[in-house]
Order: C-alpha cells, then structure tokens, then sequence
C-alpha cells in the first residue's frame, strides 16, 4: 500500500533533549549536595532538594524517575544530617517532609498521566482507523498502471485535510480524482467525506465522467444544504453556503487508450517523459533503459526519436499541436525501423516536415493540457453541456503527477513559491526517477526542504505510471500490445 504522510523520526537534538531532561533531576540532588558539602559559609539550600520529584514527573512523566529523584534527595538529607551532627535537625525534617509530599504528588501525577496517554493512545487508534476509512490507502498497482501517493495535512497530527484522492478500477477503465476544498484542515473533512463517498459510487455506475461530475456536483449541494445552521446562514454571506466550493479533478485511463479528463478548477496535472520513455537507440525503442519493438502508439523515429500516440476520438492518425486531430498515419507508407543507416533517418525527417508525425519537443515536463477549466462544484451551477477533454494516452514509462494547489503554493522563509515544474525538470534530467514513488519521494522531500517541514495548506501528490514490461536485454516485447514476451530462439 502507499503511504500517506511522513513519518517522524526524532533528531539529534530531540534525543539529547530527552536525556538532558531525564538526567537533570539527578544534577539537581548533586548540585545541591556539593553546594552543602563544599561551601564555606553562605546559604542553606537543602530545602531545593524538595523540587527533585517535581523536575522528575515534569521532564520525563516516568514513575520511577520520580522515585529514583526523591530517594536520592532523601539520602542527601540523612547524609548531611550525619555530617553536622545533628546542629540543622529542624531544617532536615521539614525539607524531608516536604520531599515526601512532593514524591507522593508526582507519583499520582504520573500514574493520571500515564492513564491519559492511554486514552490518547485508543483514540489515536480510532482516529486514524476512521482517517484511513475516508482517504484511504490506495493500492501500488491499480488497473494495469501502477500508482504512489502521499498525502501532507496542515494540521499536525491529522492524515487527513481538506485534499481529497481516489482510484478505482470500473468497467470504463481507471478512474481518478483529486480534489481540494475550501480551507483545510479537520473542518473540510465533512465535505471530503461527501464527495469521496458520492465518486466511489458514481465511478462505477456512469458511464462517462460528466455524469460522474455532474452527481459528485448534486452531492456537494445536498451536503452543503443539510449542513449545521443552515436557517440561520445567509447563503451568500462570508459564511453561507456560496462561498463554498470544491476543486475536482476527474481522469480516466485505459492502456493504448486516450485520456478522458474533466477539470473543475484544478491545476493540471504534469507529463513527465522520462529518460526511459520515447527514446531511440539505433532504432529500437527503449524503456527503462531495455528494448521495445513494435510496442503500441510507436511511430516511426522523428528526429528527437519521439513516438506517435493514438489519435483523438479514436483517429488512428495522432494528435498535433494543440490536440488537433492529424491525419491517418498509413502503415504501409510507413518505414520500416532499420538499427543504423541514413535511409530510415532522412524518411523520418521527411515525414516529421510533412506534420505526418508530431515528435514531443521542448522540455520533458508539460502540463497535460493548456485549456480552461470549468468553475469549481459549488461556485456556480455546471453547463448544460459537458465537454470531456481528449488526451494522448500514457506511453510505457511516462509518468502522470496529479496534486493539489498546496504543492505550488507552498512558500519558504522568503515568501518565495514552490517551484513544482522546475522540480519534475531537474528529477527527470537526473535520471532519478523512474517509478511514481520515486517520484512522490523527490517531491516531498523537495517541498519539505522548501518550507522547512511547515505547511500553510494541505497537499497531495499521486504519482502514475503505465505498467510496461521489463524486456532482458538481446530480447524484444512481440508486435502486439500486451503479449508476452517471446521465448528465445532453440539453438540450432
């Protein structure tokens, strides 16, 4: 399963910090103790051996610290009785007095705080049961694409905020949303409740996104209707019900398929070409770093060794610039992939010059799609008419990254924004990711450093890749789309 948040792990500093406060219950009884052992003349302060049992259930909150602590005082009193003779026996009997009352205090101190640390303990359990219920973890491979998520809340301690995620495999192929609402934070939680609970049903029982949308918009109106104090709120006041509204964003994949999206306010999700996606080694695609033949939406090489996806609507012919329909890509006219030689290298760039193909060009991080998107669920009533944006599917070895306004948003010391897009860009050109969940950790990481660790807002980052198969090298994936891989060839 993929994780949702980090996990802490304490530093130097905390450690050494935890030490220190165990350790100083025990200075304080021998810092007094060489104070009455070595002074000459000055103040008495034996009575400060009353605070030992106090800076003991204070610092650590252990019940033996605290007996250790006031034992230790105890034994410095009777130490320095014996060594004057008995002159300050008053003053020894009222300190130790004192000392046991403040043993017998800490000691019932630590044992309620030791019962509500339990009780925080089962309460944390079911929080974070109820949490994992609402936003639940989403698998590592999801409908033939494999996935990774991490979620980061405002609120420390909470798993879940105003960021909402989901991925289901239906009869109409994966789908996805991400969404973010209003605020963050434990008080958008209602509202992430309803419209995940509204997608998980709609996903599976429309048949296209608009209707999926169009419920998930009819669900967010029901819930902010039936929300508490609703006769007294002024539906267009700072606090009514039309300053209230949902980010969506709505995917569906299918292997070798276009993408269907819908955007309802949210930022676009980024393509990353990785360095094992689109290129070419002397004419044999690659993946991974391992050779493809003949692998679906390939076309022939253009002169960055791009390949050609299917075309919009179904057209066999591939999208241009623009997502402009091209047109039909024949298969007979097409060249046959040669390792070397210049014939295969002056049809390619014969047909790239006649637009037959659209090599990718410019960075290897784009948006998905440069179109407005709709108005968020909740601002203004939908149109009559939905249009599902038509996009080039996902290669083998592209990645797909989905997040929340919170990721862009996010500032450092400075007041200076995150920089998602130049992030993905260094990632890929490192050659360090290849996997969604390299690349959800290089963001994190990269936006945790940013930020130094506080967020302002929510953020999610879900990560998807399209499953390909690993090719051994001296081997080739068969013509058609997934098959397996062929047996090698009996010797002889």
């Amino acid at each position: 399963m993929n994780s949702h948040r980090t996990t802490h792990v304490p530093g130097r500093r905390t450690r050494a910090l935890r030490a220190a406060l165990i350790a100083l219950p025990g200075l304080w009884v021998l810092s007094v103790a060489g104070w009455e052992l070595l002074r000459p003349a000055g103040p008495d302060l034996t009575p400060l051996l009353a605070a030992a049992p106090a800076l003991a259930c204070a610092g650590s909150g252990r019940r033996c610290c605290v007996l250790v602590s006031g034992g230790g005082a105890l034994l410095v009193l009777a130490l320095l009785g014996f060594l004057d003779g008995g002159r300050a026996t008053g003053l020894h009997l009222g300190v130790s007095c004192a000392v046991v009352t403040a043993l017998v205090a800490a000691c019932l101190s630590t044992g309620r705080g030791r019962r509500l640390l339990r009780e925080l303990e089962r309460t944390r359990a079911v929080a974070v049961a109820a949490q994992q219920v609402l936003l639940r973890p989403l698998p590592a491979a999801v409908g033939g694409f494999t996935t990774a998520v991490r979620h980061l809340s405002a609120t420390r301690g909470a798993s879940v905020g105003g960021d909402l995620y989901e991925a289901l495999v239906t009869p109409y192929g994966v789908r996805i949303v991400v969404g973010d609402v209003r605020g963050h934070g434990l008080a958008a939680i209602g509202t992430v409740a309803a419209v995940l609970g509204c997608f998980r049903e709609a996903a599976h029982a429309e048949p296209d996104l608009a209707g999926v949308l169009r419920r998930l918009d009819r669900a967010l109106g029901r819930h902010l209707r039936e929300g508490p104090g609703e006769e007294d709120r002024d539906p267009y006041g700072p606090d009514g019900s039309a300053e209230e509204f949902v980010t969506v964003l709505l995917v569906e994949l299918r292997p070798d398929e276009e993408l269907s999206v819908l955007n309802c306010g949210h930022p676009w999700p980024y393509r990353l070409r990785t360095g094992g996606c689109g290129g070419r080694h002397g004419g044999v695609e690659t993946v991974d770093g391992h050779e493809l033949s003949g692998a679906a939406g390939t076309g022939p090489g253009c002169r960055d060794g791009g390949t050609q996806p299917p075309g919009r609507h179904g057209e066999p012919g591939g999208m241009g610039h623009g997502n402009k329909p091209m047109a039909p890509l024949d298969p007979k006219k097409a060249p046959n992939p040669a390792p070397t030689g210049k014939a295969e290298n002056a049809a390619s760039v014969e047909e790239c010059e006649e637009g037959t193909v659209s090599p990718p060009t410019g960075s290897p991080v784009q948006p998905l799609s440069d179109a407005g998107p709709l108005p968020p669920l909740g601002a203004f009533p939908l149109p009559d008419r939905l249009q599902e944006e038509r996009l080039p599917p996902l290669r083998p070895g592209e990645l797909l990254l989905l997040h929340t306004d919170g990721a862009e948003d996010a500032r450092d010391a400075a007041r200076r924004f995150f920089p998602l897009a130049r992030t993905l860009e260094t990632a890929v050109s490192s050659g360090a990711v290849h996997t969604p969940e390299e690349l959800v950790d290089r963001v994190e990481a990269a936006l945790l450093r940013h930020t130094g660790g506080r967020l302002a807002d929510d953020v999610a980052l879900l990560a998807i890749r399209r499953g390909a198969a690993r090719v051994p090298s001296g081997r080739t994936a068969p013509e058609s789309t997934g098959g397996t891989v062929a047996p090698p060839a009996a010797a002889g």
